[in-house]
């Protein structure tokens, strides 16, 4: 019987967190548990896109569905006016806490998201131009996603 090699228990414990330095595993053992690792680790990374997917569609149903109250700026002197379509401009985030968990740091490899000012990681939303009724709408439905999924996120907003 061919013994597990030092790298192939290494990469067990890089993937399980478990030492198997003192077990007695075969080549065939060690190889057939690191796949199965990986298989797993897999699963996870796409269970994270699954509800990143959910929550961005959640998003965008909800500010389908929303009725954008639409802003009249004047200018005071010239007595000018401009129609604002979009309403009040402003920002608007998700907030994910902890950012040390797998699924923040997963955000984060993937360009979604970044440290948060303070704690937490932020999901920046960019699309719907300067709009905060669209921004806040799609914030709120995104996190309640994250949030039925068993993370701690909460959306934040302000104008600008």
């Amino acid at each position: 019987m061919k013994t597990a090699t030092k790298s192939q228990t290494w990469k067990l414990f890089t993937l399980t967190k478990k030492d198997y330095r003192n077990e007695v595993l075969s080549y065939e053992e060690a190889d057939k548990l690191i796949k199965e690792a990986l298989q797993e680790k897999d699963n996870k990374l796409q269970g994270f896109q699954d509800i990143i997917n959910k929550a961005d569609k959640a998003g965008k149903e909800a500010v389908n569905e929303l009725n954008v109250m639409p802003m009249v700026v004047e200018n005071k002197e010239t007595g000018k006016q401009w129609f604002v379509e979009d309403g009040a401009c402003g920002f608007a985030w998700v907030s994910l806490h902890p950012a040390t968990s797998s699924f923040a740091r997963w955000i984060k490899k993937q360009g979604i998201g970044s440290k948060g000012y303070g704690s937490g990681l932020k999901i920046w939303i960019d699309d719907y131009n300067q709009s905060v009724q669209k921004k806040e709408t799609y914030a709120r439905a995104y996190a309640e996603v994250l949030r039925d999924s068993g993370y701690k996120a909460y959306s934040g907003s302000r104008l600008d």
